[in-house]
């Protein structure tokens, strides 16, 4: 037998989609096909961060949320893209500038894309409509034990073996050095690793990520006065000596859109300016 699950989009309503939970289950559809019966449940579907490789168990969705939910509906255009999701009535066009759309089409046709996530907005829509589901998904601030961190547009990545975020010094950051927010004790802390540490960096300036299979944070600050690539290894809390650009290495004149490759173990660096179309691509690989 196989269940078939009917996702319901929804707004501020509440009156239809009880009603159509009522008649589900006093029809008690048991349809047999092909040799198998099928039957059917529904369930609502709720706003929360997604990645864009999350597998969902709908077959079906019936949408009702408004054009300002925003997120919903990217998640609609997720499902349908990456996973055959039947959209019943939610007929879109292909946006290119949302890029996570572009993101799935990409994954489908076998791209190397990094692992990507959609999270809703802090702050809803400016629509008075908003109001009446806000209560029901929205963002709580943690209040997190322990120093917090100072400035902002700082360079940050995930580490997946300790469930924790490290936090560089970005723009403002008061010279604070490399700071990590454990999640499970909702604490933020300083590192104070030894060894020489990076300079301060905004994300326009350097791109931080965590390497599982070496277990150490790459950092690859690409201007500044030192350029370079800086390894923080969290077993010995010690940044690594610095391996500056060769002399013939890259130039960076604008910041570089960075994605690394687990399965190439490979840094790609796309360097381009605003509107302009002489682009560059650099690849750099830390240790085989």
């Amino acid at each position: 037998m196989a269940e078939h699950l009917i996702g319901l989009m929804l707004g501020a309503e509440d009156d239809w989609p009880t009603a159509f939970d009522a008649l589900l289950r006093r029809a008690r559809l048991s349809i047999h096909e092909g040799g198998g019966t099928h039957t059917f449940k529904t369930e609502r579907v709720t706003v929360e961060p997604f990645s864009l490789r999350a597998k969902p168990e709908h077959h079906i969705v019936i949408d009702r949320a408004a054009w300002w939910y925003n997120v919903p509906r990217e998640w609609l255009k997720k499902v349908a893209l990456m996973d055959d999701v039947y959209l019943l009535n939610n007929p879109f066009t292909f946006q290119a500038m949302e890029k996570h759309t572009a993101y799935c089409a990409m994954i489908r046709l076998g791209l190397n894309i990094p692992e990507t996530w959609m999270l809703p907005h802090k702050v809803g829509p400016t629509n008075e409509r908003w109001q009446k589901t806000s209560e029901r998904s929205v963002w709580i601030n943690a209040k997190p034990k322990g120093p917090a961190p100072k400035g902002y547009d700082a360079c940050g990545c995930y580490d997946s073996k300790r469930n924790r975020f490290y936090r560089n010094d970005g723009d403002g950051s008061k010279g604070e050095g490399l700071m990590a927010y454990d999640i499970e004790s909702n604490t933020w802390s300083h590192l104070k690793p030894t060894g020489t540490a990076p300079p301060a960096a905004s994300t326009n300036a350097a791109f931080y990520e965590y390497d599982a299979r070496l277990d150490v944070v790459v950092a690859i600050h690409f201007k500044g006065k030192t350029p370079g690539i800086f390894v923080y290894d969290p077993k010995t809390n010690s940044w690594a000596d610095p391996l500056p650009f060769p002399a013939d290495g890259p130039k960076f004149q604008y910041a570089a859109n960075t994605c690394y490759d687990r399965e190439l173990n490979a840094y790609f660096c796309h360097v381009a300016g605003d509107s302009r179309d002489n682009g560059v691509m650099w690849v750099y690989r830390y240790k085989k």
